[in-house]
């Protein structure tokens, strides 16, 4: 495959980029990067669900308290900390 002069420096920086990428992720030992909020089912226990389509969110500043909001019924499903 033939690439146009002008388009190498360009197919080079995404392939880098591609290759960046692939290293970050394989590393397991890095824990992932959770932010202040988290979307899914909310379980809270083995057949008790709190939410089917909740938001959990984590409040305070060291993250400590949380509340799910019901997204389906839209309402508070569960608050704890």
């Amino acid at each position: 495959m033939r690439i146009h002069p002008h388009l190498r420096p360009l197919v080079a920086a995404a392939s880098l980029c591609v290759l960046a990428a692939h290293a970050q992720a394989a590393n397991p030992a890095d824990e992932p990067v959770r932010g202040p909020f988290w979307s899914g089912t909310i379980l809270l226990g083995k057949d008790n669900g709190a939410a089917m389509k909740g938001l959990a969110i984590s409040l305070g500043p060291d993250r400590r308290n949380h509340v799910v909001y019901d997204l389906d019924t839209l309402r508070v499903a569960s608050a704890w900390s």
